[in-house]
């Protein structure tokens, strides 16, 4: 069984974390629309992901 991982928001408190890839967080600094891909995993934590890197998992023979 994987351990869920939880951060402390100063503003939010406690909650599960949160994993996106480094496309998407470059979004928020330049601003170029990337396109998002989510799911949440069987634990609930939330994964992300730009339209780059989920073609890149599907060409890898990902989900």
């Amino acid at each position: 069984m994987r351990t869920q991982r939880v951060v402390e928001c100063d503003a939010h408190g406690a909650t599960r974390a949160a994993f996106i890839c480094k496309h998407l967080v470059a979004s928020l600094d330049d601003r170029v629309n990337r396109g998002v891909n989510c799911v949440r995993s069987d634990i609930g934590e939330v994964n992300a992901w730009c339209d780059a890197c989920d073609a890149r998992l599907i060409a890898d023979g990902g989900a």
